[in-house]
């Protein structure tokens, strides 16, 4: 009798795991689905779905697959995003290029698009967790890269790179799609001008603005400025919010009738300023009422050509020079100067000097020859060794014990000659520090070279 009811248990049982087993993988498959549509891409591999909706904060077991698709998919997202900076603005220095994807692969932007896609919605968060805030944040971004991981590892670079093209925004490419979330209210979507004013600033390169408030009460008066100039007129508010948003209109209100963000493409910040300042001294189009009415800032007296001059100083700094040119050889319309390294040192001739008064000089050759020089002088003052790293700073100390002064080291050999040329005129400087700097000092002779033609 035993045996039987034992029989009849283990046969019920199996039938609960059954159901339970087909319930659970019906789920898994209807998932799968759910989720190969939305993302509009179908895994040859389903079990990297299993993977991706395993973070360890929620399933600690599967720390390691997750982990690993993360890591993954951190790699691709960073070098498809450095490849679609890099094409689409091939004159942006290293700073900006870094900042820009930063903001791009950010954990809060990579936590924004698991958002869009609803992807915690395919994986079961244990309630007793308590996830939330940073927490929930972080697992968002984590999926995500997961889920690039996985497509990398099922489908290869091509597919993740679609899909990372798809959903993360990269300025300045026309691969872009519309991501799958509900559009803004047009409330929400007109008012935000400043925040619009903001993408601009990230996405094109565009110098930091800054908006001045003149007045402390009611009416409120703002102007919005590119570094030291104004580039809206005044606008009055009830209150800071209002004024504010009035400028931000404006001011894409002008980017957008002069073209401007297609202009600025690919040229540097210092470039990109100057054309703004310029563009601001232009009279202001007739447009449609914002909502206030603007005060003249400047007199409109002055004319063309002296506001040409205004814009480009007579005295400028090597530093400056090279942002300035482009916008004088604009104005005597010689097209964009281009840069020529006529020489540089190899690595092997690379040398220096240090001379102390009332000892003698040393010099020493290699890679970091400076260092070198004052080891070696270092070791024939005081017969002692000194490390490379504060050869220098120990060379000095002893100089000043013995009241012999500071040393003084030069480069021997190892010069940067560069070129600057644009229409028929040439321009060229020599620098012991770096081709940059060379560049600059012959951009600066250019620079005072051609100014004098616009008078």
């Amino acid at each position: 009798m035993r045996s039987k009811i034992f029989n009849i248990y283990s046969i019920f049982l199996s039938l609960i795991l059954f159901c339970t087993h087909e319930s659970l993988a019906k789920e898994r498959l209807d998932r799968a689905e759910r989720l190969q549509h939305k993302i509009n891409y179908r895994f040859q591999n389903p079990t990297y779905i299993d993977q991706v909706f395993s973070h360890p904060g929620v399933c600690p077991e599967n720390k390691l697959p997750f982990g690993r698709l993360e890591f993954r998919g951190d790699a691709t997202l960073n070098f498809a995003i450095t490849q679609s900076l890099l094409e689409a603005f091939p004159q942006q220095g290293e700073g900006w290029l870094t900042t820009t994807r930063a903001e791009i692969v950010s954990n809060e932007n990579n936590a924004r698009i698991a958002e869009q896609l609803q992807l915690l919605t395919f994986c079961t968060i244990n309630p007793a967790h308590n996830i939330s805030g940073e927490g929930l944040k972080k697992i968002k971004a984590d999926t995500c890269e997961a889920l690039i991981g996985a497509i990398y590892e099922d489908g290869g670079q091509k597919s993740a790179e679609k899909f990372i093209l798809t959903y993360w925004k990269v300025p300045g490419t026309s691969v872009q799609k519309p991501t799958p979330v509900a559009a803004a209210s047009s409330k929400s979507a007109g008012s935000d001008a400043s925040k619009k004013l903001d993408d601009y600033r990230r996405i094109h390169g565009l110098p930091v603005h800054e908006y001045k408030y003149l007045t402390e009460q009611a009416p409120f008066q703002v102007q919005l400025y590119y570094g030291t100039k104004a580039f809206t007129d005044v606008f009055s508010g009830d209150t800071k919010s209002a004024a504010k948003k009035l400028a931000a209109e404006r001011a894409v209100q002008i980017l957008l009738e002069n073209n401007f963000l297609e202009q600025c493409r690919g040229k540097s910040t210092a470039t990109i300023l100057t054309l703004l300042h310029h563009l601001s001294s232009k009279p202001a189009a007739q447009a449609p009422q914002l909502g206030a009415q603007p005060k003249a800032v400047t007199s409109s007296s002055a004319s063309t050509g002296s506001v040409i001059l205004a814009s480009l100083p007579s005295v400028i700094s090597h530093k400056k020079s090279k942002g300035s040119l482009p916008e004088l050889c604009q104005k005597l319309h010689l097209g964009t100067p281009a840069y020529v390294l006529l020489s540089g040192p190899a690595a092997t001739e690379k040398a220096a000097t240090v001379t102390i008064t009332g000892f003698g000089s040393h010099k020493a050759s290699g890679e970091k020859a400076q260092k070198l020089a004052a080891q070696q002088m270092y070791h024939k003052m005081t017969g002692q060794t000194v490390g490379l790293k504060k050869a220098k700073e120990a060379l000095l100390r002893v100089c000043q014990e013995r009241k012999l002064g500071v040393p003084q080291y030069a480069a021997t050999n190892g010069e940067y000659k560069a070129k600057v040329n644009v229409g028929s005129y040439t321009q060229e400087a020599i620098s012991s520090k770096s081709q940059k700097h060379a560049e600059q000092l012959a951009a600066k002779k250019l620079y005072d070279t051609l100014r004098p033609r616009l008078s």
